[in-house]
């Protein structure tokens, strides 16, 4: 796979070596004309001496580094031609009077390597370019380190919310949930479903999502669950049965705590009519029951008046 891209990477760094073993940086001009040289040379020491010390100091000599060279010339090159094309698309969108929008990946880099070191001084400056879309893409170049993903994403809450989308909370619970972070997801989580308390739609939106960002983060069905069960626990009953019926349209289960909750928070309304029909929906998707599913079953058919069938509810 791949091997027509290595193999021209291979022949341009052998062509920088060529240039670079004759103690000549490798240079060229892009599509637009623009020259461009690369700074990798050797460093030597110079020494100052004054009367109360002697100061080495590091500088560049004239001899150039032949292995940064070769290295480096391949991504520069390809980076440079790829930032030429961007630009030419620009020009002839502008001049087909045709907008053009793009994601700059270098904000994210540059975003990513101040929040690794903590430098949140200089995320406060970049935080006037953010948008939704950059947001997006930090969180998911943030994904294998959770402890800074929180980080970035407390920061964000803190200093512009507006900037967290259903997209980027979705993908924050698979974050958390993959690194089995649960209260720190739940907490998150029911802020998500408070503020969708107004617009019936949003919680249709907030499954999808979830559901787009899945394969996205390579996340795991816990997700779905914690979902499932946060709306049980809020007592949210129809939004509940909703998501039990979406995730068994694509195989998805909850476990059989989240779904005892929810019988439970049922029963506590005295909405045995929901909750017997919902325990023969456990029995057809294969959940396996225990002593509780079975005492809120009874628990059940008690409060529908109907003692008669508590005694074969547990065959």
């Amino acid at each position: 796979m791949f091997e027509s891209a290595r193999s021209i990477m291979n022949r341009l760094g052998d062509c920088a070596k060529v240039i670079a073993v004759k103690n000549n940086p490798v240079q060229w001009t892009t599509p637009l004309g623009l020259p461009v040289v690369q700074p990798y040379r050797k460093l030597g020491r110079h020494l100052i001496k004054t009367s109360l010390q002697v100061l080495t100091l590091q500088r560049e000599t004239d001899k150039v580094m032949v292995k940064r060279q070769r290295t480096a010339f391949p991504p520069n090159f390809v980076h440079s031609l790829d930032g030429s094309h961007m630009m030419m698309t620009t020009i002839a969108c502008k001049e087909a009077v045709l907008s053009f929008a793009g994601q700059d990946l270098d904000y994210s880099n540059i975003a990513h390597s101040h929040l690794l070191h903590s430098d949140w001084a200089k995320l406060d400056k970049l935080l006037t370019k953010s948008n939704s879309l950059r947001v997006k893409h930090i969180l998911l170049k943030l994904q294998n380190d959770y402890v800074i993903y929180l980080k970035f994403f407390k920061w964000i809450e803190l200093h512009n919310p507006s900037l967290l989308t259903l997209e980027t909370n979705s993908i924050i619970l698979h974050i958390l949930t993959k690194n089995r972070k649960f209260v720190s997801a739940e907490s998150i989580l029911k802020k998500i479903i408070g503020s969708c308390s107004c617009d019936v739609n949003l919680h249709s939106k907030l499954f999808d999502d979830v559901l787009h960002s899945y394969r996205m983060c390579d996340s795991t069905p816990r997700v779905f669950d914690a979902l499932f069960k946060m709306y049980a626990q809020m007592k949210h009953f129809r939004n509940a049965t909703d998501t039990f019926c979406r995730m068994k349209e694509y195989r998805f289960v909850p476990n059989i705590k989240s779904c005892n909750m929810y019988m439970s928070s049922l029963l506590s309304f005295n909405r045995a009519d929901i909750a017997l029909p919902f325990y023969n929906q456990m029995r057809r998707s294969k959940i396996t029951i225990n002593v509780f599913t079975l005492n809120m079953v009874m628990n059940a058919y008690v409060q529908l008046g109907k003692l008669e069938k508590c005694s074969p509810s547990v065959r």
